[in-house]
């Protein structure tokens, strides 16, 4: 499978197929903090998309910080 194709079908399975494109997903040395008016999420489906994000990270070291920061 080519990571193009893995990649669409992460977005299209997770409603993201038209997410804006950033250049760099977090800033260096951001850290995750919880914010008062946040939603709760469904947890099962956070780590289906981790695992995904971690599963691709094996073939794209540029995501690998990003990945790092939220699992």
């Amino acid at each position: 499978m080519c990571q193009h194709t893995y990649i669409l079908e992460i977005l299209q399975e997770f409603g993201l197929i038209h997410c804006n494109v950033a250049m760099m997903i977090l800033p260096e040395g951001f850290k995750m903090g919880k914010e008062e008016d946040s939603k709760l999420v469904d947890l099962l489906t956070f780590w289906r998309i981790v695992g995904k994000l971690i599963y691709l990270t094996n073939t794209r070291p540029d995501v690998v910080y990003a990945i790092s920061v939220i699992k």
